[in-house]
């Protein structure tokens, strides 16, 4: 394949693309990178690092920094997964632990967005590298997943709501790779009416008393420190949101 980025040609056939050394050294290294997985050079292989070599023969990996812009400048890949998380949360009950971790490596197996981070080498970036120990088709009923079942619940993936007691057992027996089995667990446990809850934001955010909440607090004035106090407090017994996060 030959691509044509401004007056520099790009030729690949397999990985890894022969780029120029004015482009490699250019700016634009997060935006290759971009065009690569657009256009369905990303490499097959699930070996890292994604490696670039130029005309001059120099080998590059990719540079972490880069990594960061799938999100801010995503391919198809990347909105198939946004999509895919955003309609799901939109539905789910947000009261099951473990609910929206879930959910997200439902639709990130689905997009198979493991392989594409992966063959571009981003796996060690920290907006991916969690998300890459992730078993897409986990053993379940082995003695490792077995352990995480145990020691590191589901309520241990919400980082909002974890408690200090899951650090050492989740990490020491690394359970991030049988995430869908812990919060599987939890799903199906909601399902039979058991299993514990967690608050669902949804249905506080969206609650009568946190809108009335809001709409007393425009009706006063916020310019010193003790207005924004007594605002606050007035409008909390007036509206008695603290029933709110109660029933949610």
């Amino acid at each position: 394949k030959l691509l044509t980025y401004g007056a520099l040609p790009v030729a690949c056939t397999r990985m890894p693309c022969l780029l120029p050394d004015k482009m490699i050294m250019s700016s634009r290294r997060g935006v290759n990178l971009l065009l690569a997985l657009f256009i369905g050079l990303a490499p097959a292989s699930s070996e890292p690092p994604y490696e670039v070599t130029t005309t001059s023969g120099q080998v590059l990996a990719a540079d972490m920094q880069y990594c960061g812009t799938l999100y801010t400048m995503p391919p198809p890949a990347f909105d198939k997964y946004m999509a895919c998380t955003a309609a799901a949360i939109e539905e789910a009950d947000l009261g099951i632990p473990g609910i929206v971790p879930h959910l997200q490596a439902g639709c990130w197996c689905d997009a198979q967005l493991q392989e594409v981070v992966r063959g571009l080498g981003c796996c060690s970036h920290s907006d991916f590298a969690e998300a890459c120990k992730v078993e897409c088709e986990p053993n379940c009923s082995s003695p490792e997943a077995q352990l995480c079942r145990q020691e590191c619940p589901a309520i241990c993936f919400e980082a909002q709501y974890a408690p200090e007691s899951c650090v050492i057992p989740c990490a020491t027996r690394q359970c991030n790779r049988f995430l869908r089995c812990v919060t599987s667990d939890a799903v199906n446990e909601s399902a039979a009416g058991e299993g514990a809850s967690m608050c669902h934001e949804r249905e506080f955010t969206h609650s009568a008393e946190v809108k009335d909440y809001l709409k007393c607090q425009v009706k006063h004035s916020h310019r010193s420190a003790w207005q924004a106090h007594n605002a606050a407090q007035h409008c909390n017994c007036e509206s008695r949101v603290g029933n709110a996060p109660r029933r949610s």
